[in-house]
């Protein structure tokens, strides 16, 4: 009987007869981690993609699939789950993927199919389930010296740590993750991209802003097309929160420009509305404000309020405090009282009413800003509430008030790290 081999098994070969390499494969019909994925059997090609590897290698495409082992039932369910979590639908991904694994003919390898699984189980808050499976296929891949399918597990691994809160152990996974593919010589772009957004976030919850902005700019320049306005405009955080206005100006509008050239002007608001405040500090922010209320004529409900809470904060920024003041007002009437924007509402009305003079409602406005931050983990706008609330108290002679909510600011921090399992 003769023995069948795999698309990938035959591609690989007949590459390496012709004395080809990957990237001169790949060059004009995909990229190199494409058919590395393909040789290593852990996607199928299109047609497209197919007959131009046919085509290249000097072969006809019936050769190429001669003898091949080819389950076209399985892949195709396989890539349907996987849109299904591309597309966020994770509970019908579950149930596509479950069937694949409990498959007795299994053309895709199993630990890929795990992984996807882990993933989305993540997603749903199974983190039990999914660590099952990340477990045996962090084993096995060590094993095969895998590193493309270890990078995958380190990376869920830390995001699962990453959904806790677990900040320390979310970065000792993730930074593994990047580890493994610095050890790959065609490591997968999309794949490099994913880990650098996830070490990004996690060195913002832990308030190490250059060490994100680092990682944002690195993920610049593998991520896809479509996402680049969004990464830009991350960056762009970033350098604000170094006080480096000229950087976060540059990315804001770059930013402003690739989301203004995106289709989908509705699914773009959010990202839209925050290049606009990141440009508070220049010149012509009244530009900023008209900008932003601009795009209440397109919005609704807590929207709205978000955006009130926005044009509120350019205000106060330049000292336009009555103005700041109505519209931080508007935004407290548009949005739920446990809204996490609320946060940030109640702490411009704190400054305002400090800024007037009004201890006894800026002291109930902080207090209320100060319990949303802890409910919701919002660590960096709860530090950098207070710096502009300390400066504020050192410019009218408070000196012990300020010197009081360091104090409250440095307890808060350090037991918020005591819950994360950091100690200093």
């Amino acid at each position: 009987m003769k023995m069948m081999t795999s698309l990938g098994q035959r591609i690989r070969e007949l590459r390496v007869k012709k004395g080809m390499t990957q990237i001169g494969l790949a060059d004009g019909i995909c990229t190199p981690s494409m058919i590395s994925q393909i040789e290593s059997d852990r996607t199928t090609p299109s047609y497209k993609i197919l007959f131009g590897i046919a085509e290249k290698l000097g072969v006809p495409l019936d050769f190429l699939l001669k003898d091949v082992e080819l389950d076209l039932a399985d892949i195709t369910k396989y890539k349907m789950a996987k849109g299904l979590v591309r597309a966020k639908e994770y509970g019908l991904a579950i149930t596509q993927l479950q069937e694949l694994l409990d498959s007795t003919d299994q053309q895709i390898p199993k630990m890929d199919v795990q992984v996807e699984l882990a993933f989305s189980l993540l997603q749903v808050g199974r983190a039990a389930e999914a660590m099952s499976f990340l477990n045996e296929v962090q084993g096995l891949a060590i094993l095969r010296q895998d590193g493309e399918l270890l990078s995958k597990v380190y990376l869920h691994m830390g995001l699962d740590a990453l959904k806790k809160s677990e900040y320390s152990i979310s970065l000792y996974h993730t930074e593994r993750a990047l580890e493994e593919l610095k050890k790959i010589e065609l490591p997968d772009p999309a794949l490099q991209a994913k880990v650098l957004v996830q070490l990004a976030n996690v060195h913002e919850k832990t308030g190490q802003v250059n060490k994100a902005a680092e990682c944002w700019n690195a993920a610049l320049q593998v991520v896809e097309a479509e996402d680049r306005g969004k990464m830009m405009l991350k960056l762009a955080d970033a350098y604000y929160r170094q006080k480096n206005y000229l950087k976060a100006d540059e990315y804001a509008t770059k930013a402003t420009i690739l989301l203004e050239e995106e289709e989908n002007t509705r699914h773009n608001q959010d990202w839209k509305r925050r290049a606009v405040l990141l440009k508070r500090d220049r010149i012509d922010w009244r530009a900023s404000v008209q900008e932003l209320l601009a795009m209440t004529n397109h919005c609704e409900g807590a929207k709205v309020g978000e955006l009130y809470a926005d044009i509120a904060t350019i205000l106060l920024t330049n000292e336009a405090i009555d103005e700041a003041c109505e519209y931080a007002e508007k935004a407290r009437m548009s949005l739920p009282e446990l809204h996490p924007c609320m946060g940030r509402v109640h702490q411009l009305l704190a400054l305002i009413f400090f800024e007037r003079e009004d201890d006894q409602k800026g002291q109930a406005h902080l207090d209320r800003a100060l319990a949303l931050f802890e409910q919701y983990g919002m660590t960096s706008e709860l530090e950098e509430g207070t710096r502009k609330l300390c400066r504020l108290l050192n410019r009218q002679g408070k000196y012990e008030e300020s010197a009081r909510r360091w104090e409250q600011l440095h307890d808060y921090l350090m037991g918020d790290l005591q819950k994360r399992g950091i100690a200093l």
